[in-house]
């Protein structure tokens, strides 16, 4: 037997027991969570009353308690391992690419397609610097300049002065 535990928080969840020949794939478990969240009382433990609409499937563990899943997986979107993601990008421990994927794992937008483009910097006195870039299919203005500027980073050089405060 394989016990599954879905939940939506802490207070929030329930178990479910199935087979042990049970399709564990993603869809097949996010197929079993959603079930679980409709009915009242699951394998005698009732899905709480909470606020959360983030539904996780939080565990996958056979017989001996040995986890079958290394992380949780999400079933709807998760606020806050999208908020985790940024926050890694904005203290500089992840990429922009790994915060996009991130926030696809998250179900906080569909799973990315990477396309490459070209991206081009004109100067003041008319010069050209062209560079490839790699950017999700419908990226935003943002990501875009962002992914031009980490590009021309890698071709020249790049400096900053010193900080001043900015108040506003």
């Amino acid at each position: 037997m394989i016990t599954i535990w879905v939940a939506r928080d802490v207070t929030s969840f329930c178990t479910v027991t199935v087979p042990s020949d049970t399709d564990l794939s993603d869809e097949a478990l996010v197929e079993l969570a959603l079930d679980a969240d409709n009915q009242e009382e699951f394998d005698g433990r009732l899905m709480g009353s909470s606020e959360s609409k983030e539904l996780c499937v939080l565990a996958v563990r056979d017989e001996q308690g040995r986890d079958l899943r290394e992380e949780e997986l999400a079933v709807s979107p998760s606020f806050v391992k999208g908020g985790h993601a940024a926050r890694d990008f904005l203290r500089g421990r992840q990429s922009l690419a790994d915060m996009v994927n991130s926030a696809a794992d998250a179900k906080l937008i569909d799973q990315p397609a990477w396309i490459a483009r070209k991206g081009y910097l004109e100067t003041p006195d008319g010069e050209t610097i062209e560079v490839p870039i790699s950017v999700r299919r419908g990226a935003t203005q943002a990501e875009l300049e962002l992914a031009l500027i980490q590009a021309l980073a890698q071709k020249c050089t790049i400096g900053f002065s010193g900080e001043e405060a900015v108040h506003g």
